[in-house]
């Protein structure tokens, strides 16, 4: 059995007498010893002797430094740990220095959310809800006090299984609703000056392809139903044309919160109507579209019909009555952005390009190939371009 051997420490102590004197301790080929000084210098050369006097005892090389015990043993126990992968210690503190493990600051996912939204408040209210509810779940299900940093892919996945159940789990189309919308927090969480985080947890969560959520032609109405609606505004909610106007024939998206045409009402009160409409076209500025770049819509001849008749207001453009948009809606079985998937179906249709209709109103082209085009015939086209007020010549 090996002897134990422990090493020299130096103690100082109060005497009696108040003054300080210093006790050397050491346990050498398992034999105790102890020797007090009241000279300091004197106690840590004992110390030094009796260490080196320990260390040849154990076969160990005695080296004059001016580490600590404890930082000599952990400086041992790192030149172990890296011989493994034939590194040295320095090369490993060479490596530490040039790569220094980032520290992120300690946000809680429920702050962040709150800045997120509060910074994000611009945006459509269906899509401020969407992520406010989303992120909220989330929220909920990770905890008040959960920091960003902490949150790892597991966490999302956990989240999102929890969403559905085993007998009817999330279907394609809403897990990715949910998982987008969280993954654009996490986006915003890492972006400078921000940089809460290092990696997007949800960049390792499966996204389901187009192809597989079986997506359909975004749902319009047909001409007639858009002339019934018409002529039933002009007779019984006449403060409601001017709305439905620019929503279904020039495709202003009609979000009355914070949407264009909020945004519109509140431009032509500050402005005056003059600068939006002139010269044939509705111009919409950067400060009122969504995509956030100017664009300008060709006012047709029954539009323009319908704006003579019936004037831009800043309460007829935005008439902010939700219950009454919704009993019109529901009464004409209006979908959601129907009026505006409407002219669009009907502007390619008319005139067959689909540069034109992404130019007048703010989409791309891919999204208009894959949902309007071919969507509504020529004939039909025509007929909704000579939707008129009531008295007004063919």
């Amino acid at each position: 059995m090996p002897r134990v051997s422990k090493p020299a420490a130096l103690v100082p102590f109060r005497n009696r007498t108040g003054s300080i004197s210093y006790r050397v301790t050491a346990s050498i080929r398992g034999k105790q010893r102890k020797k007090c000084f009241s000279n300091l210098v004197e106690a840590e050369e004992t110390q030094r002797l009796w260490e080196i006097e320990r260390i040849n005892e154990v076969g160990m090389r005695p080296t004059v430094t001016r580490l600590t015990q404890e930082e000599i043993r952990e400086a041992e126990a790192a030149t172990e740990l890296l011989k493994a992968d034939g590194l040295g210690l320095l090369d490993a503190a060479k490596h530490l220095v040039a790569n220094p493990p980032q520290v992120f600051p300690a946000v809680t996912f429920a702050d962040g959310l709150r800045e997120f939204l509060e910074e994000k408040k611009y945006l459509s209210t269906a899509q401020t809800d969407s992520y406010r509810q989303h992120g909220e779940n989330f929220k909920a299900y990770v905890g008040e006090a959960r920091l960003i940093s902490e949150i790892t892919t597991n966490d999302v996945q956990q989240w999102l299984r929890a969403k559905g159940s085993l007998t009817a789990p999330l279907g394609k189309k809403t897990w990715n609703n949910y998982r987008n919308d969280l993954s654009a927090i996490f986006a915003w969480f890492q972006k400078k000056p921000r940089a809460w985080l290092k990696e997007n947890p949800v960049d390792g969560i499966v996204k389901f392809p187009k192809r597989s959520l079986g997506y359909h032609a975004r749902q319009r109405l047909e001409p007639e139903t858009c002339c019934e609606l018409m002529r039933y505004l002009e007779s019984e909610q006449p403060k409601w044309c001017t709305f439905f106007v620019l929503t279904l024939f020039l495709g202003v998206r009609p979000d009355m919160h914070n949407g264009e045409i909020w945004e519109l009402a509140r431009c032509v009160a500050r402005d005056g109507a003059g600068l939006y409409f002139q010269e044939g076209f509705l111009h919409l500025s950067a400060e009122i579209t969504k995509e956030g770049e100017p664009r300008q819509t060709a006012i047709t001849a029954n539009t323009a019909a319908w704006l003579e008749r019936y004037p831009l207001t800043p309460a007829s453009i935005c008439p902010g009555d939700y219950d009454a948009y919704r009993k019109i809606r529901n009464r004409f079985g209006i979908p959601r952005d129907g009026l505006r998937h409407t002219v669009i179906s009907a502007y390619v249709a008319r005139n067959g390009s689909l540069a034109g209709a992404a130019t007048e109103f703010g989409c791309s082209e891919a999204v208009i190939r894959t949902h309007y085009f071919a969507r509504m015939g020529p004939r039909a086209a025509e007929v909704f371009y000579r939707i008129l007020p009531v008295g007004c010549p063919a």
